[in-house]
């Protein structure tokens, strides 16, 4: 009940000699008298509404007194008092536990002011079979607001080893109790893990393989291992590099193999990156590429653009063979817009090789001063235009 509020208690009383007289309300533990009700004749009913401050746990009893003096006791009315909850309550906690010795434990701990006002409370971390207080801080919350709070402790090493001790993080209104595991850990020897791998696959029969690879020593000690690369169904050792490292370190390098002419015109095999306590595998493939034909690229033109009537249109022009074998080509000047041949050379390349020359065009006389056209150069397997134009 609020302060001020009021508890209503009625009660039915009857004589069959219709000689009540009055209720006596008796307040237990604290022993005094609440109020006298008034009843008569052979029924009637008796009420009082006490506050919060006449109620006691232990009840409230009713004594029936008739107009003689003779009194009957009523069956007794108990209370109890509302359970209003921590003011603090921890909701969580949350550790690193396992640590190990020497390492720090770190404890999160979520505290909720449950309130209804404005507070701030000591939250504490107590370790340890003889409980030790060794981290505390203050927080203040609102009503409904939670946080979490930061406790740390450092251990020590553990007796033979290991040692599992209780810890309890506790507020002015709630704790909750964890178990805390310090133990030592053995170092974990030079560890060559296998971090990344990559080839340069497909490659043509008798070209080199590349497999460029990463590794990493991921243990607690400095070590060396030989790192191979085995190649193929039935498995052949073709490279090897050794790496010392120290915990932590890495190294990129790159393994080769020499491939040989694929049978049927294409081979698939594995390839492995092995450091001895790590692998890496990748299928790589080999195959027969068709030489490409010669092919002739325009690689560049220019004009002499704009000429007058009756002078020569120069197209410098560069061609190239970006093909696998020799050959050779016919390029010709297209000219108009009604195309027109109107010069040609011919060429034989080797593969990768250009030539540079002019190809040329006598100009008419410009029909109204001035007129523009295309001109083409047509190597037979690549094209490029150029707009000109003539003026008088």
């Amino acid at each position: 009940m609020e302060e001020g509020a009021t508890l209503d208690c009625e009660l039915d009383v009857a004589d069959p000699n219709g000689e009540l007289d009055r209720v006596i309300w008796w307040a237990l533990a604290s022993d005094h008298i609440i109020e006298i009700s008034d009843v008569d004749g052979d029924e009637d009913t008796a009420s009082i509404a006490p506050d919060a401050s006449e109620i006691v746990p232990e009840g409230i009893m009713a004594w029936v007194v008739n107009e003689y003096g003779a009194v009957v006791d009523s069956d007794r009315w108990e209370f109890d008092y509302p359970d209003e909850g921590p003011t603090f309550e921890i909701s969580s906690v949350q550790t690193n536990s396992p640590i190990a010795g020497g390492e720090t434990l770190e404890v999160e701990a979520t505290v909720e002011n449950t309130s209804a006002e404005p507070a701030s409370t000591e939250v504490e971390l107590v370790v340890g079979h003889d409980p030790e207080l060794v981290d505390s801080r203050t927080v203040g919350l609102q009503p409904g607001e939670s946080a979490a709070v930061p406790l740390t402790f450092e251990a020590g090493d553990p007796a033979r080893g290991r040692e599992v001790f209780p810890g309890e993080v506790s507020t002015e209104d709630d704790s909750v109790e964890f178990t805390i595991v310090v133990e030592d850990e053995e170092p974990t020897p030079a560890t060559f893990n296998v971090m990344e791998m990559s080839t340069n696959s497909p490659i043509g029969g008798g070209e080199t393989l590349e497999v460029d690879t990463i590794i990493e020593n991921i243990g607690d000690e400095t070590g060396r291992t030989d790192i191979e690369l085995i190649v193929g169904h039935d498995p052949q050792v073709e490279d090897s590099v050794m790496r010392t490292l120290d915990p932590g370190e890495s190294s990129t390098f790159t393994l080769t193999f020499q491939a040989g002419d694929p049978t049927g015109g294409r081979e698939e095999f594995p390839v492995v990156v092995d450091t001895g306590a790590d692998t890496a595998t990748e299928t790589v493939v080999v195959e027969d590429e068709e030489p490409i034909p010669a092919t002739f690229n325009v690689m560049e033109t220019s004009t002499n653009s704009p000429v007058g009537g009756g002078e020569t249109l120069e197209v410098d022009t560069t061609i190239e063979n970006v093909g696998d074998e020799a050959g050779t080509t016919d390029i010709e000047l297209i000219v108009g817009h009604t195309p027109q041949v109107e010069d040609s050379v011919m060429r034989t390349l080797a593969p990768g090789e250009s030539s540079t020359f002019t190809l040329t065009f006598q100009a008419g006389e410009p029909a109204g001063g001035r007129e523009e056209f295309p001109v083409v150069v047509d190597t037979g397997a690549d094209t490029a235009t150029e707009t000109v134009a003539v003026i008088d």
